[in-house]
């Protein structure tokens, strides 16, 4: 029997890869459609979404690095 816990992680993984499979496809429909300029001004508003996200999360993303960075 699945445990609920194992199907709520199942879920939770799904949905997060087609948001990062929506956010190539919408970078590579902004690519094909724009100028240089565009692109760069893109990559500027995506490069401080990241620095935000690890700023809330920092935690749980340092934990996993650290285990593989043990040498």
């Amino acid at each position: 029997m699945l445990d609920i816990y194992f199907v709520k992680f199942w879920v939770y993984t799904v949905l997060k890869s087609i948001q990062v499979v929506l956010a190539f496809y919408l970078l590579k429909l902004i690519l094909l459609q724009s100028s240089l300029t565009a692109v760069i001004a893109v990559a500027l508003v995506f490069s401080l979404i990241a620095l935000f996200v690890y700023e809330q999360y920092e935690c749980e993303l340092d934990g996993p690095v650290k285990l593989l960075h043990v040498s």
